[in-house]
């Protein structure tokens, strides 16, 4: 099921939902010349152009962000890190003084490729939070006890963690 929520589609079809709500509001702020309409137009505008970016990235395969691993010389202890901006201060000069740079630590991918691993996101029914595996074993208990299955929505793919190469 969770294929199924995943799918180029949902964004492409959320794009075309968000040009005609667009349409509708700004022609009402052309009839009508509120700027309520059209702020909200702008807005729609913005919202339904993210959906065809990220109908695209789906689509083409590109969404694919590096988590970079960094070891602390005071702490002793690892973080990792997207941020690019993050990134290239601690490979700087100065940010070398504090952080050593271990590599990639690994990137994640929105389909699933050869030697991938599976990560599942499961939401807690009451609070709302989630938590990730990449465990069967423990996706297999959530569905098979009942006690659990009371607690826990049924896990979903969160997204894959392709296997990467030594660099």
């Amino acid at each position: 099921m969770g294929e199924f929520w995943s799918g180029w589609w949902w964004p492409a079809a959320t794009a075309l939902l968000g040009f005609a709500f667009t349409w509708l509001v700004f022609s009402q702020w052309l009839h009508r010349r509120k700027s309520h309409q059209l702020a909200w137009s702008v807005g729609l505008l913005m919202y339904a152009v993210a959906a065809v970016m990220e109908a695209w990235s789906e689509a083409s395969g590109v969404w694919n962000p590096t988590v970079y691993r960094f070891y602390n010389k005071n702490t002793h202890k690892y973080s990792y890190v997207r941020s690019t901006e993050t990134y290239e201060y601690r490979r700087s000069a100065i940010g070398r003084k504090t952080w050593s740079y271990s590599g990639v630590a690994f990137r994640v991918g929105r389909a699933k490729t050869v030697g991938s691993l599976t990560v599942y996101r499961v939401r807690n029914k009451h609070t709302g939070g989630v938590f990730l595996t990449a465990s069967t074993t423990a996706i297999a208990k959530l569905r098979k006890t009942t006690a659990l299955r009371r607690i826990w929505a049924p896990a979903e793919v969160a997204y894959y963690l392709p296997r990467v190469s030594a660099e």
